[in-house]
């Protein structure tokens, strides 16, 4: 053998190489197997060895030319031709070993070892002598374990085999998935045991879309993609070359895309997204819908903000996709398990800072000042300024806000963050998917009922204008087919759930009776049941205490009772909204002052009766909220107090109805502490609560 490629002695070229030997043996049924076709992949083992061909080309032509697929009707005949696969991919991984082992001794040897010549071939004789050190440097010695056939190298010690058994998250087969992730996750196990190869045959197809290898490598270990990478792509003229860059003795070889261009609106993203989606859809049929829901929330984003904040939106997408690239359990339109993403990247002027304002606007929002209050337009609303101290961190501690400056901007913060809250999302696939759960609904369905008293056609007519679109779309989705209260997929929690009920006295156990009556004539509540709870089905604790400064009761559902209480659904840090407060109305005043004066002010204040009662929740979410009282049962098909959803679900609409106030019918610096309004006037002509208005003035 030559010390360059290892040819065999010339008395030897007679003899077929050993590996074709053992491949002559393969337990292949001549009879039942074609010859041609053993013949065939042989002259691919050979051309491999030569170096004709890469390995991954061969695996490919071996493939193609044993066609499994073809086989599939035929299970005998299947079971030969995968067991001739194996056993020609196995020659493939022979060969690539005895190419390396020559590589590595020559390498090892080249300090010590001076230029063997050519009639210095290797043979079983006198393997050390060849590769021994000769100079006066420093010594070294190998063993090699030769054999016979000049090709039959001993390969490399195996590594001690790994149990997988004894892998503890093997225990989690995913069954608790959706049925889009189960597909994703079979597709993408399949694809990632031999990305190369899948990657050649997905781009050999006459109708893949044309994208950069690189990004198909990236779609099909279902990872982030870089978009820019897609855009750059379509304006390329210089192909997707590789780039080849020289260190010294090493050569660094890249396929990468030299990204020239950047993806910074709307117009770009839409581009290189219908690109990426082709890709994806073709490696991935089943997320059609996934994705074009997907886009529709990416879309609505840019639509909500000015043309000059869309590298804000950009960042989101980035953020979420690569969220979803590095976990196996979450789809890109499961919005809610992104609130703290769009905290970060939407509201980065200070929204999501701290817990308790995680989905408000900053506090402080400042109106322009103006020479009269009803200066609001209905066409936008008023532009941020930066926030006016208040001073926690500049005056003492101990006068909690109610401290403020000679010279004030008014400020109306609920109103004015309605133009950069998140959307209220909606059931997530898990919820959405229970076949069970639907079941119950469909084979009951005079217990389960939207209603609400807002005129929701109306509600929307006076929004054409808001800024926001995603938010103002999931409030009313939410009007019409119900909220849900950013509840998650709990795994291990139960098919149904019955909490044992309190003991109530008499008083309360009356209280409660004359209250269920009167819901249920509203619409509020289902007409009683006595059976057991169905699939799907959570019966909370419910009882009645009294008001603050009266005898009078009130109804309490206990939400965080039990191990499986539906609080524990709901992240804390997905919800918190900062209300208005009496701070904000100081300072409100003192804007007023300063503008005209010592004139005289009347104070008002109206709170929404019912309130949480007046916003219907989803079917599904109805089926969590049973009560029940001496064995009688009843759905609620509203929200309640007692939730952990419920104060951001009502404040995302109350935000809406005062950017309405404002910015529609002129009422300006009006504030709301959840479902009291608040604000003053310097007309005393106020409408009492409870007085109709005419349509005109409503």
């Amino acid at each position: 053998m030559s010390s360059e490629h290892g040819t065999p002695a010339p008395e030897q070229q007679q003899q077929p190489p050993a590996l074709l030997q053992r491949l002559s043996v393969a337990p292949i049924d001549p009879p039942e197997f074609e010859e041609a076709t053993v013949e065939a992949c042989e002259q691919i083992v050979v051309s491999f060895r030569k170096g004709d061909i890469t390995k991954t080309e061969a695996s490919y032509r071996l493939v193609k030319i044993l066609d499994l697929d073809e086989a599939q009707d035929d299970e005998e005949e299947y079971a030969q031709r995968n067991e001739a696969l194996t056993t020609f991919l196995e020659q493939l991984d022979s060969v690539q070993r005895e190419h390396q082992i020559p590589d590595r001794l020559r390498s090892r040897t080249r300090e010590a070892t001076p230029e063997i010549t050519e009639n210095e071939n290797f043979n079983d004789d006198a393997p050390a002598e060849a590769l021994a050190g000769r100079s006066s440097g420093k010594r070294r010695t190998f063993e090699a374990d030769y054999s016979a056939d000049p090709f039959e190298y001993a390969p490399p010690r195996k590594r001690k085999a790994v149990d997988e058994s004894l892998f503890p998250f093997l225990q989690d087969s995913g069954s608790s998935l959706c049925p889009e992730l189960q597909r994703t996750l079979l597709l993408k196990e399949n694809y990632t045991r031999d990305l190369p190869l899948c990657r050649q045959s997905i781009m050999s197809r006459p109708n893949a879309p044309g994208l950069p290898s690189n990004v198909w490598t990236s779609i099909l270990s279902n990872e982030y993609v870089d978009l820019s990478k897609v855009f750059g792509a379509i304006y390329s003229t210089g192909g997707d070359t590789k780039q080849a860059h020289q260190f010294g003795d090493f050569e660094i070889i890249t396929d990468n895309i030299k990204t020239t261009r950047t993806i910074a609106q709307h117009g770009h993203w839409a581009i290189a997204w219908s690109k990426y989606v082709a890709g994806v859809t073709f490696a991935y049929p089943h997320r059609d819908a996934e994705l074009k829901g997907y886009a529709e929330h990416i879309t609505n984003a840019f639509s909500a903000v000015d043309e000059a904040s869309h590298r804000k939106v950009v960042d989101y997408d980035k953020a979420i996709r690569t969220e979803v690239g590095r976990l196996n359990n979450i789809l890109l339109t499961d919005f809610s398990r992104f609130n703290h993403i769009y905290t970060m990247y939407i509201n980065s002027s200070g929204a999501g800072t701290s817990s308790s304002a995680s989905r408000s606007e900053a506090a402080s929002t400042a109106m322009p000042a103006p020479t009269a209050l009803s200066t609001a337009t209905p066409s936008s609303s008023a532009p941020l300024s930066p926030k006016t101290s208040t001073g926690n961190s500049e005056l003492p501690r101990r006068f909690r806000g109610f401290l403020w400056h000679e010279r004030e901007t008014p400020v109306t913060p609920s109103a004015s963050a309605s133009e950069s809250l998140r959307p209220i999302p909606g059931p997530p696939p898990s919820a959405s998917n229970d076949s069970a759960a639907w079941n119950t609904i469909h084979s009951h369905p005079e217990l389960f009922a939207i209603t609400t008293p807002i005129n929701v056609d109306r509600f929307e007519s006076l929004l054409t204008s808001h800024p926001n679109r995603p938010l103002v779309d999931s409030v009313l989705h939410g009007l019409r087919h119900g909220f849900w209260p950013f509840a998650h997929h709990v795994p291990d929690a139960p098919d149904i759930w019955d909490e044992p009920n309190y003991t109530v006295d008499d008083d309360a156990r009356k209280f409660i009776a004359e209250y269920t009556i009167k819901e249920e004539a509203a619409g509020c509540y289902s007409p009683p049941f006595t059976f057991d709870l169905l699939p799907g089905m959570y019966s909370m604790p419910i009882h009645a205490v009294p008001k603050p400064h009266s005898d009078k009761l009130r109804l309490i559902n206990n939400h965080s009772a039990g191990p499986f209480a539906l609080n524990s659904f709901i992240a804390k840090n997905d919800v918190g909204m900062r209300p208005d407060n009496v701070q904000d109305l100081g300072r409100n005043l003192l804007f007023l002052r300063q503008q005209l004066g010592d004139v005289p002010l009347w104070l008002f204040k109206s709170d929404v009766s019912g309130a949480y009662r007046l916003l219907p929740m989803h079917p599904l979410w109805q089926l969590k909220q049973v009560n029940t009282v001496d064995g009688t049962r009843r759905i609620d098909h509203c929200m309640c107090f007692g939730s952990r959803g419920s104060p951001d679900i009502w404040c995302s609409f109350m935000s809406l109805v005062l950017w309405i106030a404002i910015h529609i019918k002129f009422i300006a610096l009006l504030l709301a502490y959840m479902d009291e309004a608040f604000s003053f006037d310097t007309n005393m002509t106020l409408a009492l609560q409870g007085t109709s208005l005419h349509t005109s003035k409503a």
